[in-house]
Parts: C-alpha cells; structure tokens; sequence
C-alpha cells in the first residue's frame, strides 16, 4: 500500500497534472479572448439612445428567450446561454437602428 502512494507522487505524475491544469487554464482564457464583443457606439446620454436601447433590451430579452427554449432539451442551458443570446440579439437590433460598433 505504501508503494502506490509513493507512485501516485512521482515527478512525472505532478508534472503531468500540473500541465494539464496549465493547458486547460489556457483554453479558458482564449475562449473568453474570443469572446470579447466591443460596445455599441453612440451618444450614450441622448434620448434617442436611450429610447432606442430601451426599446432594443425588450425585444432582445424576447427574442433571445423564443432562442433558447426552442433548443430542445439544451433549453437546460438557459442561465447560461440566456445571456449571451440577449446579448447577441441587443447588438443585432442596436447596429439595425444605425448605431455603429466602436
């Protein structure tokens, strides 16, 4: 039994973990790199932005709900996949109404 312990903790096994937690630390990070969406530019304070963005949140909070639960059992993945479809759908319908990505 003393044995196995001693193996469970040889170089090459720490090693090994340690580089597999490196590279999955890594993967993480590029797919949140990847990730990155630029705001929507505009006069943030006039009213017209603000009615449009209020108008735009509406309908992407809509749209982006009819997304998710369309997707069969991977409606499972609302809390997750919720946000970044309202998201999506915001910009759409924000760079509809003529407002450009900054």
């Amino acid at each position: 039994m003393a044995h196995t312990v001693a193996l469970s903790r040889s170089p090459a096994r720490v090693f090994a973990r340690i580089l597999s937690a490196g590279l999955l630390w890594l993967a993480g990070a590029s797919v949140a790199a990847c990730a990155y969406d630029p705001p929507v530019a505009g006069d943030h304070t006039t009213p017209k932005y603000t009615a449009d963005l209020e108008a735009c949140r509406e309908t992407a909070a809509k749209a982006a709900h009819h997304t998710v639960i369309g997707r069969g059992y991977l409606f499972l993945s609302y809390p997750i996949s919720y946000p970044i479809e309202k998201r999506a759908e915001l910009r759409k319908c924000m760079t509809g109404r003529g407002y450009a990505l900054s």
